[in-house]
């Protein structure tokens, strides 16, 4: 049976390596974000990543991914950030 102390460092690595993964997770959309933007839109599109960067929600990162696949315009995604 695990000390008091164990059960506490093993909790903490736990949450940590979470939000590692995580923050791995957050990077990963915005990159892949990042790249269809500049595929899609050029220059145009790459001056919206330092709004992009400030987004940590991984569900709001993954509608914007969504919104970018279908758009056909700039401001359709312009929009939800």
């Amino acid at each position: 049976m695990p000390t008091i102390f164990e059960r506490i460092r093993n909790e903490g690595r736990e949450e940590w390596m979470e939000k590692g993964m995580e923050k791995g997770r957050l990077m990963e959309i915005r990159e892949g974000i990042r790249l269809g933007l500049e595929l899609k839109f050029g220059d145009a599109g790459l001056a919206l990543v330092p709004c992009l960067d400030r987004i940590d929600s991984i569900e709001r990162l993954e509608g914007i991914k969504e919104t970018l696949r279908k758009a056909k315009t700039l401001n359709e995604v312009e929009s939800l950030l």
